[in-house]
């Protein structure tokens, strides 16, 4: 269902309905529901939450590590959303690399979490440059939890890469959230051992060139953790509910 948009408070007017914790906006084309508008609205947004006029401060929740990947000098759009509301430690992997593509993403998050370096239980990860943290984090252990998987992944509506048996799998499985039932790779939410595990999965797989996590002749990770999502569903889901993503799109209103 469609929620009204509220007139008087600009925040307000710009947060999609629902409660998420973390809003994607990806890339996009105006079929896929990234539209000029909807740019626009979350530009306007991030520089709303950037300000911070109300001076909210939160933290990363207890067992918890903030993930993102980034080899650009300047800070990220996450970043600045970390720092403005006084989020210490976040990590973010990849200054030192010169050549980006989605391999070194799985590899970075890997590498990290072999050193030890990550001393928390779970561990959330997202994009650097089109996420922004809209509410305070402390819910999201208990949603997390909810839905009783290793890995939880953000949400799309957009069948990305185009592939039918995962399309098909997953409008099956989440059929009561049309708008928010395809596996996004923007951002996950994960216990940090199943996530290792399923990291050199998806590794060996670009390294043996498997067919299931290629797009042509390119290594897609996105693919890759649709065909494991298919494959070890339900300890892999889709944050079907948007309990703690939500794509920001031509369909951020609708609730189911």
């Amino acid at each position: 269902m469609l929620r009204a948009r509220l007139p008087s408070e600009p925040l307000a007017r710009l947060l999609p309905a629902g409660e998420a914790i973390f809003l994607h906006r990806p890339h996009g084309l105006p079929c896929h529901g990234i539209t000029r508008e909807v740019v626009a609205d979350f530009d306007r947004l991030s520089r709303t939450v950037l300000r911070n006029r109300d001076s909210h401060r939160y933290a990363v929740p207890p067992g918890f590590t903030f993930v993102t990947y980034s080899n650009r000098p300047r800070k990220s759009l996450i970043e600045r959303c970390y720092e403005a509301y006084g989020i210490d430690g976040a990590v973010v992997l990849g200054r030192e690399v010169a050549r980006w593509d989605w391999a070194v993403k799985v590899r970075l998050v890997l590498e990290y979490l072999d050193s030890g370096a990550c001393a928390t239980p779970y561990l959330l990860a997202t994009d650097a440059d089109d996420v922004l943290l809209v509410r305070d984090p402390q819910p999201l252990l208990d949603r997390f939890l909810s839905y009783s998987c290793d890995i939880l992944f953000c949400n799309t509506f957009v069948d990305w890469p185009p592939n039918r048996r995962y399309r098909d799998f997953e409008t099956l499985r989440y059929y009561a959230y049309p708008f928010h039932c395809h596996l996004s790779a923007g951002g996950l939410v994960a216990e940090k051992g199943a996530l290792a595990s399923r990291l050199r999965e998806i590794l060996a797989a670009h390294e043996r060139r498997e067919p299931w996590a290629l797009v042509g002749d390119v290594f897609d990770d996105q693919l890759g953790w649709r065909h494991l999502h298919h494959e070890h569903y339900p300890a892999i889901q889709v944050d079907c509910a948007c309990r703690v993503f939500k794509r920001y799109d031509l369909f951020r209103d609708v609730e189911e």
